[in-house]
């Protein structure tokens, strides 16, 4: 299971991937693509190195995790992320239209402890974040794709609003946690 951290056990490399051609043992280490330092990984002495992998990538000094955290949160909430390509930040991928900005987000991610809620707190809170969705004519001029930020991108509400403001001015919406939910109205051809 993956839950259960296993022994360490160093893997045998396979000639051209046939596993009748074993050609000796191969010690564990990290990705030099994440780490950047060419050290084995071999002093893990207990477990597997799991959670010796999950601290190497979350250190303040390997800027890759924090700067794909922040774009994320800037692309979940404002429809683009800084780098548009949010699942590839190699080199196929697209270059950030704002690299000081995403690196200020990441920084500050850090810093505050890699809290998602106050990141998301600082980025609703900013002007480029409260702007109207409304183009002006000289931005539509000089900036058509909405690359700087000139407006704010029109999105789609997600239907969890939509449901929840209905409920909410008929009166129907339980402000409680936990509390009943809206019955669903079944027709005599529904079942469930």
């Amino acid at each position: 299971m993956a839950m259960w951290d296993g022994y360490a056990e160093n893997e045998a490399l396979l000639i051209r991937g046939n596993h009748d051609a074993p050609s000796g043992n191969v010690p564990r280490r990290l990705l030099t693509a994440l780490d950047g330092s060419d050290d084995d990984y071999a002093e893990i002495a207990v477990g597997s190195g799991r959670l010796d992998l999950a601290a190497r990538i979350v250190q303040p000094t390997n800027p890759l995790t924090s700067r794909v955290m922040a774009n994320r949160v800037w692309h979940h909430l404002t429809g683009r992320g800084i780098v548009p390509s949010t699942d590839n930040f190699g080199v196929l991928g697209q270059e950030p239209s704002h690299p000081e900005l995403l690196d200020h987000l990441a920084t500050r991610l850090i810093r505050e402890g890699w809290s998602l809620k106050t990141l998301i707190k600082s980025i609703v809170l900013s002007r480029t974040y409260q702007m109207s969705s409304h183009p002006s004519e000289a931005g539509q001029q000089l900036d058509p794709g909405n690359v700087w930020l000139h407006r704010m991108r029109i999105r789609r509400l997600q239907s969890e609003a939509i449901r929840d403001a209905v409920l909410a001015v008929s009166g129907r919406l339980e402000p409680t946690m936990y509390g009943k939910p809206v019955p669903v109205h079944l027709t005599s051809f529904m079942t469930g």
